[in-house]
């Protein structure tokens, strides 16, 4: 039953996979609305901020998902002694095919920028967990003092 573990991975890596075989046009079509109303709200705070890549936005948030995913599904399933190290390598390793496969679809590029911010957010969301569980650890061995 410790395949269970590993349904958010499979899940991260489908929407990824298919969110990255769409042709740059359909990207467009579909982010335009949502891109257009946060540069209006980044314009009512700021007017003269720099225009934002907010597609590498989408780039950050689905490896921070998959980061999560992975290091989930390790600690679950294996006693890996480093298993945020094992969780960033896979993070990198997808990203890099993910790349590779955009390098197929019509309008889309592969760069290795996206590769850099795929897993720099991985490595985020890895660090962030890692803060909170010991801030969790930490907390819970005051608790249990007398």
């Amino acid at each position: 039953m410790k395949w269970k573990y590993w349904l958010p991975v499979l899940v991260m890596m489908i929407f990824i996979f298919g969110f990255s075989s769409l042709p740059e046009q359909k990207v467009a079509q579909l982010s335009d609305p949502g891109i257009k109303q946060l540069n209006y709200l980044v314009y009512q705070v700021d007017p003269v901020a720099p225009k934002i890549e907010w597609l590498d936005f989408g780039h950050a948030i689905g490896y921070l998902f998959l980061a999560s995913a992975f290091l989930y599904a390790l600690t679950h399933t294996m006693a890996l002694r480093h298993p945020f190290w094992f969780a960033w390598f896979f993070s990198f390793c997808y990203s890099l095919t993910d790349e590779f496969h955009q390098s197929f679809v019509p309008g889309q590029s592969s760069e290795w920028k996206d590769i850099l911010i795929d897993t720099l957010a991985a490595g985020v969301a890895l660090v962030f967990i890692a803060i909170m569980l010991r801030h969790r650890a930490r907390k819970a061995e005051i608790n249990r003092r007398p």
